[in-house]
């Protein structure tokens, strides 16, 4: 299996290593900084801007065994970070480093958004097979967010693997599963693969939200 190959719906065309991004992003400062030099050791790390964004793309594409390393390796309670990347202009943000992959994860998962102009850049830029992130021009704002029926679906969202991590830890990323079972409970969406309601999944969002 090539090292290369694509990662994300904003960047299709684009081939990238993805090994030397998630060896980047997986060490801490001092690891990468003996692997990689002291200049790009210093800028990345599971902390930085360029990391959070690579993995929240690289997550929310498919979440796997590097997925739960970085979320279970960054999860201590009450540490701040640098802001949701995918929020400019945003304060820093309270919680745990896993917890932010996981609200970025899904909002680039499950939800499509009007303000989604985006451009690209290397994760690390001294390196020319170095994957690329995305940046995103405007504020995304959650409260015009639709359903992205590809990924909620009624079909595949019991056997998600980031929807049931979500599901391990409900309290941080409130705002993201409460979108999901309102925006799901659209009439027009009724008897469509966006219908969740008897799935296992919805039938746990109705639960935690349901009146």
């Amino acid at each position: 299996m090539s090292n290369y190959t694509k990662i994300g719906e904003f960047g299709e065309d684009l081939q990238v290593n993805l090994n030397k991004g998630l060896a980047l992003c997986l060490m801490d400062n001092t690891d990468a900084r003996l692997s990689w030099g002291p200049t790009v050791g210093n800028r990345l790390g599971p902390a930085s801007e360029g990391c959070q964004s690579f993995m929240a793309e690289y997550c929310a594409n498919g979440w796997d065994d590097y997925c739960d390393i970085y979320y279970t390796k960054n999860n201590t309670d009450d540490t701040r970070y640098f802001p949701n990347n995918f929020a400019p202009r945003a304060e820093f943000c309270s919680g745990s480093l896993g917890d932010s992959l996981l609200q970025n994860a899904a909002q680039l998962r499950y939800f499509k958004l009007p303000c989604n102009r985006t451009w690209q850049e290397p994760l690390d830029y001294t390196d020319a097979s170095s994957p690329m992130i995305t940046k995103f021009i405007d504020r995304r704002d959650m409260t015009q967010a639709s359903l992205n029926r590809k990924t909620v679906n009624s079909r595949t969202i019991d056997s998600d693997p980031l929807m049931q991590r979500m599901l391990t830890n409900p309290n941080a990323v409130e705002q993201e599963l409460q979108a999901i079972y309102t925006l799901s409970k659209n009439p027009t969406l009724r008897g469509t693969d966006t219908d969740i309601r008897k799935t296992k999944t919805g039938k746990i969002l109705r639960q935690y939200f349901g009146k």
